[in-house]
């Protein structure tokens, strides 16, 4: 076997003149606001799991390791690719000021072969300790033999003592028979499956310097679809703020602006 290797790479665009916190800048990704600086990935890539994972149905069952532009993320991300499973990183997400991290990963077979979910093991780079690596509750039933079976996996980090994700890794599961499937037709040699991966990541702890928007002194400056963060307004409500922000009203003499103002603070 010989499978590729998966690699995500997390970086951000560093413009000024407010500093934020990685959980702020976080925010302003997630706002998808034309007027925030671009950010290729900070805390959190998700891809549309329907989607993604019918792609890999598509395009990955055959064997070969192909890239998958349908995942929406915002790193280039390839699936290994081994006997006759198929798996990518389908979401990543880092709370830094708790100190852990979130991986979700999404593997393909064929049935009758069924990844075993007590027979898991992790290999993490130096530094990370390991919380728990499950099988998602919500991972899709395995249909009839030759069709295709869906497993996510959830992988928690404690990153507390590194603050970031750099290295190598790798998921080794054992194969066995799906559930009321007919195993005469296992693959005797498709015991195992490996699927190793490198992902490349930034210090979740530092400090990030974002240039935000300084908004014009009007009642429209904040919008569903160009949330305000931290200190800024004028809003009138909570759909008017960048996720983990709510809309304070009345507050804009302490933040410099005028007194009647509405002002996007921190949850």
């Amino acid at each position: 076997r010989n499978p590729e290797n998966t690699t995500m790479k997390t970086s951000t665009t560093q413009t000024l003149t407010r500093t934020l916190t990685a959980a702020a800048a976080f925010a302003l990704l997630a706002s998808g606001c034309d007027d925030t600086p671009e950010l290729e990935t900070l805390q959190h890539a998700r891809a549309p799991a329907d989607e993604a994972d019918e792609a890999y149905l598509a395009y990955a069952l055959d064997g070969a390791v192909v890239d998958a532009p349908q995942l929406a993320l915002a790193a280039a991300v390839h699936p290994a690719a081994q006997g006759s499973a198929i798996a990518a990183i389908t979401q990543q997400i880092v709370m830094a000021e708790y100190g852990y991290a979130y991986i979700e990963l999404v593997t393909v077979t064929t049935t009758p072969h069924l990844l075993n979910t007590s027979a898991a093991a992790a290999t993490i780079p130096e530094g990370l300790v390991l919380f728990s690596l499950s099988e998602d509750v919500d991972a899709r039933a395995c249909p009839p033999a030759g069709s295709t079976c869906k497993q996510r996996w959830d992988l928690y980090l404690d990153i507390s003592d590194v603050c970031e994700l750099d290295g190598a890794y790798q998921l080794d599961f054992t194969v066995s028979c799906a559930p009321g499937a007919d195993c005469s037709q296992l693959d005797p040699s498709f015991d195992e499956f490996e699927v190793p991966f490198t992902l490349d990541s930034e210090n979740f702890c530092d400090e990030l310097e974002l240039e935000c928007p300084e908004y014009a002194p009007s009642l429209t400056a904040c919008s569903a679809a160009c949330p305000c963060v931290e200190t800024q307004g004028d809003c009138d409500n909570d759909d008017e703020c960048a996720p983990g922000f709510s809309c304070n009203h009345n507050v804009g003499a302490a933040y410099g602006l005028p007194a009647s103002w509405d002002v996007c603070l921190h949850d």
